[in-house]
């Protein structure tokens, strides 16, 4: 991604939007970790209409001592080769590993991770598309002036609108 210029992204949540979110529990191993299907091939879609693909998450299993955050990257890096093995690119990943009572900027609802990408990434924020299952996700994004899409949790991205896939498809032919 060059960082010279505005980029764009589509940031998605990762679950329940892009894998099995089970309640009441954490995917703290790459061993728990279920790609809900369809996944692969809209982020494939979203990689060749030329946005880039990122992730944010709350991961408040770290902050209650359950894992570390090396535990949550290793199940990032075994999604990234998952989704890779199928054609689809993640470009980054970022996480809060605070608990909800430590309120802090991070943690959706509100708006730091994305704000930590649009630093990382040179992303305008109102360019970009986050997609999640949650309301905490839809109140960042509005935090964040970033345009929301809401699909159902552990069904994720696969049902995903077509017309909206094709929206971003038209906005890289018309952006340039």
């Amino acid at each position: 991604m060059n960082k010279a210029t505005r980029n764009r992204a589509v940031i998605l949540d990762r679950d329940g939007t892009i894998n099995v979110q089970v309640d009441g529990s954490y995917v703290m191993h790459p061993d728990q970790l279920e790609i809900l299907p369809g996944v692969a091939e809209v982020i494939r879609e979203i990689n060749l209409a030329g946005w880039a693909v990122l992730v944010v998450t709350n991961q408040q299993c770290v902050g209650k001592g359950l894992c570390t955050n090396d535990d949550v990257k290793c199940v990032n890096d075994a999604l990234i080769a998952r989704l890779l093995k199928q054609g689809a690119k993640v470009d980054a990943f970022v996480w809060c590993p605070h608990l909800k009572s430590d309120d802090c900027w991070c943690r959706k609802p509100r708006p730091g991770l994305l704000y930590r990408l649009a630093a990382a990434y040179h992303l305008d924020l109102r360019e970009c598309l986050f997609i999640g299952d949650s309301e905490t996700d839809m109140l960042a994004a509005r935090a964040a002036n970033c345009q929301f899409y809401s699909v159902k949790k552990n069904i994720g991205l696969a049902q995903w609108d077509p017309v909206k896939l094709a929206k971003v498809r038209e906005i890289k032919i018309l952006g340039g």
